[in-house]
Order: structure tokens, then sequence, then C-alpha cells
């Protein structure tokens, strides 16, 4: 199925041999319903709005032009003023999160990768994943009381961005789990903290409230393809989308529009396609 809809494969139809959309609608697959009405779904729809529009659609540049929707410009004066590592903690306040005692104890101090900062636990697995999407000021205000809650709630790990740039995009702080449950625990324990905080959604993330303070992704599991890449669920994701979007736009078909035709094939992977909620199929395709 995965193959007829991207182009790879053809059906023989009436007319000659139908893929992409075409094929979507010879085969009778049921159409994507209303997308889930949340502030993380509509920065999605736009992102998908937006990419398919490319006067030459290709899956790769589609698929960065989908995964970095929402990030913000870092201009020449944001870059003088957050020059280093060290700049960026002070700005965060990362100190007054390893002054908080349940900090220390769960996850240890922190330890730099490449341009993210770490706290791990000792507690292993971190498919699950939640994104904690308050604006900057607002996580900045809150952090010491979001990073005690995760070492409540028993949670894998944290990050946060180690350089300037990773201020700017919208999955700035995410947190890792072993399982759904915690992550739900996590849940429960986190948005009391965000109360009132404004939001700066994620795209291509799973809303947890109404405002998307809080969103969840499941990245792929270990052993296969997409985990040997190295990819996370927004990258995962978002390629997948990008190659219905490149199908889409190789063989266009006027009662099914790129966007919606990217939701379906979204379904087809084993996801819901009102929400990109992954299911038990998720990955498979």
């Amino acid at each position: 199925m995965a193959a007829l809809c991207e182009g790879a494969l053809a059906l023989e139809g009436p007319e000659g041999p139908v893929s992409g959309p075409a094929a979507a609608l010879a085969l009778g697959l049921a159409m994507p319903g209303v997308p889930a009405a949340t502030p993380a779904m509509a920065r999605s729809l736009a992102a998908l709005d937006h990419a398919a529009l490319a006067p030459r659609p290709h899956p790769y540049p589609l698929t960065a032009s989908l995964y970095f929707a929402g990030r913000r410009p870092c201009g020449p004066a944001w870059l003088r003023r957050l020059p280093d590592a060290e700049a960026v903690g002070r700005f965060l306040g990362v100190a007054r999160v390893g002054a908080q005692p349940g900090v220390l104890a769960w996850f240890g101090p922190p330890r730099p990768a490449g341009e993210w900062l770490f706290w791990r636990a000792v507690q292993s697995g971190s498919a699950e994943k939640l994104y904690i999407a308050a604006e900057l000021p607002a996580l900045c205000e809150r952090l010491p009381a979001l990073a005690e809650a995760l070492a409540e709630s028993g949670a894998s790990g944290f990050k946060l961005p180690a350089a300037a740039r990773g201020l700017l995009r919208p999955d700035r702080r995410v947190a890792y789990f072993p399982d759904a449950a915690a992550r739900a625990r996590a849940e429960a324990m986190l948005l009391p903290v965000l109360a009132g905080a404004p939001a700066d959604p994620v795209p291509f993330s799973v809303s947890c409230d109404a405002g998307s303070l809080l969103s969840w992704g499941r990245d792929p599991p270990q052993g296969g393809e997409a985990w040997r890449q190295g990819r996370s669920w927004r990258l995962w994701l978002c390629g997948l989308l990008a190659r219905a979007l490149a199908a889409a736009a190789a063989l266009p078909h006027p009662a099914l529009p790129a966007a919606r035709f990217a939701r379906l094939r979204a379904g087809l992977a084993g996801l819901d396609a009102t929400s990109f909620a992954p299911q038990e199929a998720a990955h498979a395709a």
C-alpha cells in the first residue's frame, strides 16, 4: 500500500496505470477525518500546506521544511547575547535546576552532548517523549519546578538547548520516559506547573491538553530502519509526510489535495490522521 501511495507501484485502471492519490481513490481508502482543533495540529497543518506549495518538491527538502516549522530566526544580536553554552545556561537558569534536591538525586548533574544539555536518570528507556511547549520566558521562570516534577514522575531524562539557536525552536525542552504509563504520570504532574503559561506549540507532535502546552511522540523502536537511521519521532513523521507530499505533487489529483493525501498516508502508517497519535502499528511503513 505504501509503495502504491508513494508512486513506486501502480494499479491498472480504466485509463492506464495509477498510483499516488489516484491509487488511494481507486482503492476506496478511507479519507482522513477533520483534524483535532489543537494549536499543535494547527501548526502542523499550516506547515503541510506551506510545504505543498514547493515548486520542485523532493522528499529531503520537504522533510526539512516540515521539521523546522515553527523555528524563529536567530539573528546576530541574539548570537552576540548568547555566544556559548555558558551564556545559554545563565539565560535559562540552569543553576536553579541543579539546586533542586530531587533533580540532583534522580538525574545527577547535567551532561553536555553537542548542542544539548542532558539530565539522565539511571532508569533506562526513552522511546516515549514529552515536549514542554511553554514560551521561552515562562519556561525559564518555571524550569526548576518542571525539572522537580520530572524527577518525581520517574522520567528517564530531559534535555535543554546548549546553543542560542536551540532556544528558538519550539521543541526546546524534551523529556523522555520508559513507557506510556510513565509519560502519562508526568503529564498529570506537569500541567499544573504550566497552568497559565503561553504556549509555543510543537508541530508534528500529539497534544496532551487543549492549549498544546504539552505534547508527545513515540520514537521508532530499536532495530528498525528508522531507528538505525537515528530518526526521532518528529523526524520520522516529517519524512513520511514529505514523501507523500512529493508523490502528490508528481501525481496530482484534484479530488485529493496534497496535504490531505499526506494525512491519509500517515493513517496507513498506523497513525491517527486527525492528530498524528501513534497506534500499535506506527513506524511500520
